[in-house]
Formats: structure tokens, C-alpha cells, sequence
């Protein structure tokens, strides 16, 4: 364990907030503020020489330094605190004078790693442990002590928060410089909104404070209608001629949305609105998509008068104007599917051989690759029309996978299509199973990796295999990941006892060999 004084000087206040749900690997330090791993730091060293003369108190600030051990903490130094009396009467101004300095840090963790369609991600409130109080550690002799506040009404509860492998998390956090200008100040704000908007519980809340963050970043200091608004969103969004004329279509559209839901006290889940639970996900991707661009302009202008970013706006519209050529962007599935190709060619054999037993007399359909990836989708009920599906396959000898048509390595980087499925296929040549079945856990492990905005998350893992070995590998991902996991496994003779949703790999043959749901 390390001690905090190796970073500050014991002569400063010190602050140190305990943050929940949120997991690191390494120390991350930016100005006067360190992010420290859980169990990075030596807390009893803070609290060492208190002596509480009150047992029940005494077992009441263990408890609380149970927090501060567990939890990656974020810590900063400040001498402008000594205003404030050492008592109880000024712990909640201490409390919200000490969010002020720290929360736009976490603000910009969740905006580079939270997604609004997945709330499993988000890490916990500054400072708010699971009972709902906040915790502060205020450390400056003769006032050390934990204060204890309720400052949030609910807690975060859904999923297991975020788990950060990156190095660099606070790459491009401008917002502790020096020179921090208008733009700077305009994009903390437009982050504090975002992190809130995060938190809402339904999607036509969520939508609606979309569009309030695209209204505030259009026009920080005024009110404009929606109309006026598009074109500024527009600016940062559009690549070209044809991005506009979409962008505009698109805006209005949610303009006609945003008045059924203000005006006309509807919700976006209401059927002639937006039904369809994977469309809604779809449109607050999108408008994630937009909202990010907008943002990470303000960003990298932190240190800009807002003219400048009128001017900017100007100058980029006028480029998309002039450039005709058409944007390349693939629309990827939010679900993936990892194959042990030769335990998925062993039960096609041992399947198809059981039904024409059954049915000597039928005549089966030859099963494709294509055919079968379908029902896989269709048959997990990850399926997804019009977006790009990866399938991740991995062999160690081509002899187990002659149940596909031909060699399973022919498929490699090879784009089939089943109706208006795209199947992307990558496949993985191992030297053993017991490499295969290694290369398996590292893949599922680094799909389930908590990423920034710029690397693609996934959702929901499709598994097609079924060995003793891979039992704690999917109850591992099962509990500890934020992603959903459904397998395909033989469930008359399965090797793993685990309790996660699945198919059964006999029904996935007989469906692509052509059999009805009455003759399974």
C-alpha cells in the first residue's frame, strides 16, 4: 500500500471521496487531483492517530473506512476551505463545494465510457455508497474526520459499473487548465448535463434531455426554436451534401417527437411513436453518436471565445456543402458470437444423424453456414436487421469442422449474406484445444472490456460451445461484466452447470436442416 502524502503536502486540506461501481488499474493524476485504484492507498494511516472514546462511534468509522478501502477513491488538495468551521453545521457546504471540484472528472469518464443504452456501466455517484449517504474524508489536523451526508435521493443499483483497462482515461480532460475559456466552461456544463441525462430510467426521458443538451449546445445563452437548432447540431454532425439533407429530415422527425412528448404528454414508448424497443435503442444511439461529436468539439476548443466556435460551425457546414461524396459508415451489430467450431461441427453431425434416423423418408435441406448463423441469431433472440453481425470462430484441426460445406478457414474475412443479415466472419487458428479454449476466455474477456467512445461496445455475447472448461469462463463474464450472455449448448448432455440462458443445439440442426417446430 502506498501512503497519500508521497502526492500532497501534509500542509494543504485534503479531500478524498470514495466512488463506487467504478474500477481502474493504475493511478491517474491531473492537476491537484489523483484517481487512485481500490486498495491503492493506505487509509488507516489518515485516521491514526483519532481516538474515538465512544465504542459504538468508533465502530461506526470503521465501517466508513471500509468504503475508503474498497473503493477507488479520487483525491484533491485546497486551502480555500479554512473558511469553513471544523463542525457538523458546515459538512454540507464542505460536501457540495468539494463536488464542484471533482465531478466533472467523473462526468467525463461516463462520457467517454457510458453508453444510455446500456445502464449496467455506470459507475457510482461521487462520494454516495450503496446504503445512499455520502462519504467525505476531510483531512487537515485538527479536523480529520469522515463526514457523513445524504445529499442523493436513489442510488445506482442496475449492473456492476464500469471497468476501465485503458492508461490513458484522462486523455484530452481540458478542463483543470489554466487557460480554460468560454468553450470550456460551455462543454463542463454540457458534460454535467450528459452525466445526467445517463442516469434517466426511461428512454422518453432520456430522449428528452437529448434534446435539451442539443438546445443548450446550439445556444448556451439564449433560447432559439428547434428549427434554428438543427443547424448548429448539423455543423458538427454532417461530412457532406448528403449528411445535411439526412440530418435535417432526421431533426425533423424529432421535433415532431419532442412535441407529442412536451406538448402532448405522450412517451416515446407509445405506439404511434417510437413501439419498438430495439428502434428506440437504435435512435438514442444515434442521437449518443450526435451528441459525442458535438461535445468533443467543444472539447478541443476549451481554451476559445464562443465566436470561435460560430466560426468553426461556418466553415465545417461549408465544407460538407462542397464535398459530394457519400460517407462509408457500417452499421455493427450490437451483439457478437463466439464459436468452438469443433464442438458446433460435432453436434450438427450427431444431430443431423438422430433425425433421419427419425425421418428416414424426409428430405433434409443441406445446411449452410449462412443458414445456421441465422437460427443462431434468430433462436437467441439477438437478431438485428440491417446491421453487420461478427462471428468470431475458432478451430485448432480442420478434420472436427467438415459440418459447415467446406474448410471453416475459407470463411476468414469473408462477408456472407442471409437475407438482409450481413455475417462477418474472423477465424482463429489455434495450435490445441487447449490454446483454443485460452484464446476463447481472452476474447470473451476483452469484448466485455468497458471501452472509450472511439472502440465499438457490444451488448450481448452468442457462445456456441459446450465443455466443462468453459464453465467458469461464462460464469465469471455471467456475473462480473455488464454484457448479457446466451449459449448454445447441448442441454441433454452438457458439461457446464451454469445458470445462463440458452438454446439447444439439436433444435439449431433440425431448423436448418428444414424440420417444423411440431416434427423437433
Amino acid at each position: 500500500m502506498n501512503s497519500i502524502f508521497d502526492d500532497y503536502d501534509k500542509k494543504f486540506y485534503l479531500y478524498i471521496f470514495p466512488i463506487e461501481r467504478i474500477k481502474i488499474t493504475t493511478k491517474h493524476s491531473i492537476e491537484n487531483m489523483t484517481i487512485y485504484p481500490a486498495g491503492y492507498l493506505d487509509v488507516d494511516e489518515l485516521l491514526n492517530n483519532i481516538v474515538y472514546l465512544d465504542s459504538e462511534e468508533n465502530e461506526k468509522i470503521n465501517g466508513q473506512l471500509k468504503y475508503f478501502k474498497d473503493s477507488t477513491l479520487i483525491a484533491f488538495s485546497d486551502s480555500a476551505f479554512h473558511d469553513y468551521p471544523g463542525s457538523v453545521a458546515s459538512d454540507e457546504q464542505i460536501i457540495r463545494r468539494s463536488f464542484q471540484k471533482v465531478e466533472c472528472v467523473i462526468d467525463f469518464l461516463k462520457f467517454k465510457y457510458c453508453d444510455f443504452s446500456n445502464p449496467k456501466k455506470l459507475p457510482g455517484r461521487v462520494g454516495q455508497i450503496s446504503t445512499g449517504e455520502t462519504l467525505l474524508l476531510m483531512i487537515h489536523m485538527p479536523y480529520t474526520r469522515i463526514i457523513n451526508k445524504t445529499v442523493s435521493c436513489n442510488v445506482l443499483t442496475v449492473g456492476n459499473g464500469l471497468k476501465i483497462q485503458e492508461n490513458t482515461i484522462l486523455e484530452g480532460f481540458n478542463f483543470s487548465k489554466a487557460d480554460i475559456a468560454e468553450v470550456g466552461h460551455i462543454a463542463k456544463h454540457a458534460l454535467k448535463l450528459y452525466s445526467a441525462a445517463l442516469e434517466e430510467n426511461s428512454d422518453t426521458n432520456k430522449f428528452i434531455q437529448i434534446m435539451r443538451i442539443f438546445e443548450f449546445i446550439a445556444f448556451p445563452s439564449e433560447y432559439k426554436r428547434f428549427e434554428k437548432v438543427k443547424e448548429q447540431i448539423l455543423s458538427h454532425i454532417a461530412k457532406n451534401k448528403t449528411d445535411i439533407l439526412r440530418i435535417r429530415e432526421e431533426f425533423v422527425e424529432y421535433s415532431r417527437l419532442r412535441t407529442e412528448i412536451i406538448h402532448n404528454g405522450k412517451a416515446l414508448e407509445e405506439f404511434d411513436l417510437v413501439p419498438n424497443p430495439l428502434e428506440r435503442e437504435y435512435l438514442i444511439d444515434k442521437l449518443q453518436s450526435y451528441l459525442r461529436r458535438c461535445i468533443n468539439d467543444l472539447i478541443d476548443y476549451y481554451n476559445n471565445p464562443w465566436i470561435e466556435i460560430d466560426k468553426f460551425r461556418v466553415q465545417k457546414k461549408r465544407r460538407a456543402e462542397k464535398n459530394e461524396q457519400p460517407s462509408e459508415e457500417e452499421a455493427c451489430a450490437k451483439s457478437i458470437v463466439v464459436v468452438d467450431s469443433h464442438w458446433l461441427s460435432e453436434h450438427i453431425g450427431k444431430y443431423s444423424q438422430i433425425y433421419r434416423e427419425i425421418y428416414p423418408d424426409k428430405s433434409f435441406q443441406k445446411i449452410k453456414p449462412e443458414l445456421i448463423c441465422y437460427h443462431i441469431l434468430t433462436n437467441t433472440r439477438t437478431i438485428e436487421y440491417n446491421r453487420i453481425f461478427l462471428f468470431y470462430v475458432f478451430y485448432y484441426e480442420l478434420d472436427g469442422t467438415n459440418h459447415f460445406g467446406q474448410d471453416v478457414k475459407c470463411f476468414d474475412k469473408q462477408n456472407l449474406l442471409s437475407g438482409n443479415l450481413t455475417l462477418q466472419f474472423h477465424v482463429m487458428k489455434m495450435p490445441n484445444l487447449s490454446e483454443m479454449i485460452k484464446g476463447i476466455d481472452n476474447i470473451i474477456n476483452y469484448i466485455c472490456q468497458d471501452k472509450n467512445q472511439n472502440m465499438f461496445d457490444f451488448k450481448n455475447i452468442v457462445f456456441c460451445g459446450d465443455r466443462a472448461e468453459y464453465a467458469d469462463i461464462l460464469k465469471n463474464t455471467a456475473s462480473s461484466s455488464n454484457i448479457n450472455i446466451v449459449i448454445v449448448k447441448d442441454s441433454h448432455t452438457s458439461e457446464m452447470g451454469v445458470d445462463i440462458p440458452f438454446f439447444h443445439v439439436g433444435h439449431l440442426t433440425g431448423i436448418s436442416l428444414g424440420l417444423t417446430n411440431d416434427e423437433l
